[in-house]
């Protein structure tokens, strides 16, 4: 989940301290936080949500399009849901016949999949960057044939200082308003690049520490929620249940503890 950008990323690591080393990744495995704690911690009992008005339905595919990863019975062609829980599956008529035996007096609600849609476990994605992804979404850079024409079809950058991240995050792109403020550079940066033109002028590329001497804001705790609800919409969206950040900061890494402890303190104060 890598898209290009302008404004706050954040600050590589200081060329002084990582100057012989490889900018180290910190693997940080997220699952989707509210779902991951109701699941482990406030997962209801079956009898009490199985007689919910509302909460009760079963989703049926053609001809056993329910992968359950069970070894005995790996398809199905339908599933009963109750509020969070999977309830039971097989062949309609046996969830009907299943439905009918719990005695029920409500009427078991039918949804159906699109032709040769398939159902699936939820997704894993090994290599992520969650916060990041959300912040890049603010201004979505692929497919522009000029960066400038997209910038300036943007009234809120007129005027202001532009830093482009490289897709995979080795690389800033800097406007010139931003090159005059950085003043005089230094020649060479060890573990980095500082590109030039043909007349040795800084050309505006800063790769990996010397993206160091690019003064970028820190991400404030409200813009980093921000950017993790994104992330965590769009993730959803295409059946990621668990997502591996393959790069974080400390301060990101405090974000993810403490805004997962509020969602559970919120799950369980309701």
């Amino acid at each position: 989940m890598e898209k290009s950008t302008s404004r706050g990323i954040p600050t590589p690591p200081d060329p002084s301290h990582a100057s012989l080393q490889p900018r180290r990744q910190v693997i940080v495995v997220i699952a989707l936080l509210a779902a991951l704690v109701y699941k482990l911690f406030l997962l209801p009992d079956v009898a009490s949500t199985t007689s919910a008005p509302g909460t009760t339905y079963a989703l049926c595919t053609e001809a056993d399009g329910i992968y359950t990863v069970d070894l005995q019975e790996s398809k199905a062609q339908c599933l009963l849901v109750s509020g969070d829980l999977i309830v039971a599956t097989g062949s309609e008529s046996y969830i009907r016949a299943f439905w009918t035996d719990l005695g029920t007096s409500e009427n078991l609600r039918i949804m159906r999949t699109k032709e040769g849609a398939i159902v699936v476990p939820g997704l894993a994605d090994a290599h992520a960057h969650v916060l990041e992804w959300g912040f890049k979404e603010q201004l979505p850079l692929e497919g522009c044939a000029s960066v400038g024409g997209r910038l300036r079809r943007e009234p809120l950058l007129h005027g202001r200082s532009i830093v482009l991240s490289r897709v995979d995050g080795h690389a800033y792109w800097v406007s010139h308003s931003v090159l005059e403020q950085l003043g005089d550079l230094p020649g060479d940066v060890e573990g980095g690049l500082i590109t030039r033109d043909g007349d040795g002028r800084p050309a505006g590329v800063f790769v990996d520490n010397a993206m160091a001497l690019v003064p970028i804001p820190p991400w404030t705790e409200a813009q980093m929620a921000e950017y993790f609800d994104i992330a965590m919409r769009d993730a959803l969206s295409v059946g990621l249940t668990s997502i591996h950040d393959a790069w974080s900061s400390p301060e990101a890494i405090q974000f993810f503890k403490k805004y997962g402890l509020a969602l559970y303190e919120g799950a369980v104060s309701h």
